[in-house]
């Protein structure tokens, strides 16, 4: 896990492996700019810089192979992160929660045909969805600019719970629209068995969303698929195994 603070006088990276040990740091400073007495200022860019900088010291001091191609800041204080390397066939992309504690599921996206090297990369994703721009080799040579668009991913739960009445079993499905680990409301989720739509529900502000079905017919397999503005549409199975 890569963990990032960008404090007064710097910016601080620590890498910390799954037993909770710190396997790497690392450190860029930070100038502070005084205009007049009692004021203190700092160049956003310098900032950033020095974000980037830290982090790949503290990423190849713990031996990470993997080449680390860009961070860009996100929406509401989200962050994205780019890494991979060329012999891999594409790159990971994944994105953090509004805290950076958590992260989306990671997303491998392919890279142009003939690829073979990566050099510069950049990003913006402050409107949500994530603009990446990498120069690349192709072949032995050939330099070449690539861009694309990636769309923020999404998670969805379920939970499904019985009750008998006076027209028979009926079933709760409660749904859980989630943006890694925050909620995420107004999304649509359709619940549909096979071709048939059986409900259009809209989560909640914390992510949720329900609905009650008899259970007399179970032909059919269910699925829920969640969609919102700026994320890639997701789809799960939905039991009635009860």
């Amino acid at each position: 896990m890569l963990s990032l603070d960008e404090g007064t006088t710097g910016a601080t990276a620590v890498v910390v492996g799954l037993d909770g040990e710190v396997r790497s740091t690392g450190y860029q400073e930070i100038a502070q700019h005084y205009p007049q007495p009692g004021w203190v200022e700092h160049d956003p860019l310098e900032i950033w810089s020095a974000v980037k900088l830290s982090a790949k010291e503290a990423l190849l001091g713990a031996g990470v192979t993997a080449q680390v191609l860009g961070v860009a800041t996100g929406i509401a204080g989200r962050i994205w992160v780019m890494w991979g390397d060329a012999s891999g066939g594409g790159i990971a992309v994944t994105r953090s929660n509004k805290a950076v504690t958590k992260w989306e599921p990671v997303q491998k996206i392919a890279l142009p045909k003939n690829t073979t090297a990566f050099y510069n990369a950049q990003g913006e994703g402050s409107g949500g969805p994530l603009d990446a721009f990498v120069d690349l080799l192709l072949g032995t040579n050939d330099r070449g600019f690539w861009r694309t668009h990636v769309l923020a991913r999404d998670s969805l739960s379920e939970s499904t719970s019985f009750q008998s009445g006076g027209k028979g079993k009926s079933a709760k499905l409660a749904f859980h629209a989630t943006d890694a680990g925050d909620p995420l409301s107004g999304a649509i989720i359709v619940v549909a068995r096979g071709s048939t739509v059986l409900a259009r529900l809209k989560t909640d502000p914390n992510g949720h969303a329900a609905m009650s079905l008899p259970v007399g017919n179970r032909n059919g397999s269910l699925k829920a698929t969640v969609t919102a503005p700026g994320y890639s549409a997701q789809t799960i199975s939905v039991g009635l195994g009860g």
